[in-house]
């Protein structure tokens, strides 16, 4: 950010520092944050992020875990099914009650990854699509796991983390 905290003040981008919550802070995530942006989607306001993957092992106790952690970090909640699943008693129920996914609506869909490259693409990120954009889907402890598996398919609670991929997409809400 140009202006993080101070008008002119901004981070050091070389010691992958970010602007979170007017501060300068070194990233503490298994993901590089290339970009990030203030969009409105569906009607609601997301930040939404790109991100470079730099371990396939989470710093968190999972990566459910350092999913809300990012989220948070800007102030903000990650995104998920939608509370026509997430009220559900199973593991789309555990995205908004264990690692507080929060959306409005429905809006995004369950799985939500099509949403999510379409709310990119939407925001000037062409190369967002389904295969390298995700959001919450199903949160049971043996889909949130400290290490992810390489591939499109291979994760239920991260739909469609893919580590093999060089970046993704991912909308946190306001």
């Amino acid at each position: 950010a140009k202006h993080c905290g101070a008008c002119g003040k901004t981070c050091n981008s070389a010691a992958q520092e970010l602007c979170i919550d007017g501060t300068c802070k070194v990233q503490p995530f298994s993901w590089n944050v290339l970009a990030q942006k203030d969009i409105v989607y569906a009607g609601h306001a997301f930040l939404l992020l790109k991100l470079a993957y730099n371990s396939a092992t989470s710093v968190s106790a999972n990566w459910c875990q350092e999913y809300t952690n990012l989220c948070t970090s800007f102030g903000y909640k990650p995104t998920g099914c939608g509370v026509q699943f997430t009220s559900m008693n199973n593991g789309y129920g555990v995205c908004a009650t264990q690692y507080l996914s929060s959306l409005p609506d429905n809006s995004l869909g369950c799985n939500p990854s099509s949403s999510i490259a379409a709310a990119a693409k939407q925001n000037g990120f062409g190369d967002a699509n389904y295969f390298n954009s995700f959001g919450f889907h199903y949160c049971d402890s043996s889909s949130c796991t400290k290490t992810m598996c390489s591939g499109q398919n291979c994760s239920s609670a991260l739909s469609y983390f893919d580590y093999s991929q060089p970046y993704g997409y991912t909308l946190c809400k306001k």
